[in-house]
């Protein structure tokens, strides 16, 4: 009987170990995958200050498999009835829209976030937009919006305006399709500068979460796992010990 108890126990702690060693795995790795992503925020805050000091650039100077940051002086027409809204953006605690406009240029189209409004407060109907009509010069940075996974789709309707949940070119162009007549749509949308005198409020952000907070996170998975490790270790001390004076009492008995 006792050497099944001790049987039970001994597998008991075996399990228990390889729970440990693998949690402690897993907390360690996310902790250096927060290392890493505050090292990618790093550089790309780090491109962004670069980039933003050089000169504009026209379209037709950009590789196109590197477009972000990149300031870029602009000549077309707004297509304004082809307008799409960016879904649920949140500035200044409140809820509204990014207006983002297909701009016509003499070799493709280009998308322009034009920048936020504020949603009314009646959902059902959409807020009034402004047109800049005419030839127009604009300027700001290009920037290639990322696919979010976890990002809803928003109703596809006929109507114009669009609301999209989120701005992927590729996505935006089918809607677009029979409207830009075979020109090309540019792989990456311009944000309007903040000095410019047309578009809303422009107030851009660049990256949701800091390089330092990121690091943050690594400490707090780090320590998460220190703090398993010792409470593991002060178990199996405890039981140790346990086990040590019950094997002594069993052969003084004996």
């Amino acid at each position: 009987m006792k050497s099944r108890v001790k049987a039970t126990v001994k597998l008991s702690s075996i399990l228990m170990s390889l729970l440990v060693g693998l949690l402690v795995i897993i907390l360690i790795n996310l902790g250096f995958w927060q290392l890493d992503r505050a090292k990618e925020k790093q550089h790309y805050l780090l491109l962004m200050a670069q980039r933003a000091k050089g000169p504009e650039k026209k379209l037709i100077e950009l590789n196109l498999n590197d477009l972000d940051f990149w300031q870029v002086r602009v000549k077309g027409k707004l297509l304004h009835d082809y307008t799409f809204l960016l879904d649920n953006q949140v500035q200044n605690k409140k809820v509204g829209y990014q207006v983002v406009v297909p701009f016509l240029t003499h070799s493709s189209v280009l998308l322009v976030n034009l920048g936020w409004v504020a949603d009314n407060e009646n959902r059902q109907a959409l807020p009034p937009l402004q047109q800049w009509l005419g030839v127009i010069e604009l300027t700001g940075s290009m920037y290639q919006p990322k696919v979010n996974p976890f990002s809803l789709p928003a109703p596809n309707t006929p109507q114009w305006p669009k609301l999209v949940s989120q701005l992927t070119p590729e996505e935006l162009k089918k809607s677009l399709l029979p409207y830009i007549n075979e020109k090309k749509l540019f792989p990456a949308v311009l944000r309007l500068s903040e000095k410019s005198d047309i578009g809303y409020e422009k107030k851009w952000r660049w990256s949701n979460m800091p390089p330092e907070k990121h690091t943050a996170y690594a400490v707090q998975w780090f320590c998460l796992a220190a703090m398993l490790l010792l409470l593991f270790f002060a178990h199996w001390r405890k039981n140790s010990l346990k086990q040590r004076v019950d094997d002594n009492e069993t052969k003084d008995r004996a």
